[in-house]
């Protein structure tokens, strides 16, 4: 295995597994999108580090929105993320895990 996604689904009540097409356009509308995404880098880390040496060479991959890369401290704060996760390159070494952040589409940002 060289890499991993990191996906995030919901679970309602009544209408079972909601996938991203339902809910990322209202965490999107809602300015929830900042913290969710940040929630999902840090919980991808997180999982990365439980892994141990055995995630050494895995890169992980996280899809976000436009409406995080115009964000001007998103980069900053996926840096914090990395800087603060316990894998076991960011702790042996000055290399850290490969987070590959790729935008992804839910429709057209609101002005």
């Amino acid at each position: 295995m060289t890499g991993v996604e990191a996906l995030i689904r919901g679970q309602h009540p009544r209408q079972g597994l909601l996938y991203p097409d339902v809910f990322l356009p209202l965490a999107e509308q809602t300015g929830l999108i900042a913290p969710l995404t940040d929630w999902v880098i840090r919980t991808a880390l997180a999982q990365i580090g439980l892994w141990g040496h055995d995630a050494e060479d895995i890169s992980v991959a996280v899809n976000v929105s436009a409406r995080n890369l115009s964000q001007p401290g998103f980069p900053d704060s996926v840096l914090a993320a990395l800087a603060h996760s316990r894998t076991p390159r960011a702790a042996s070494s000055s290399r850290s895990p490969r987070l590959l952040c790729s935008p992804m589409s839910t429709g057209p940002l609101p002005p």
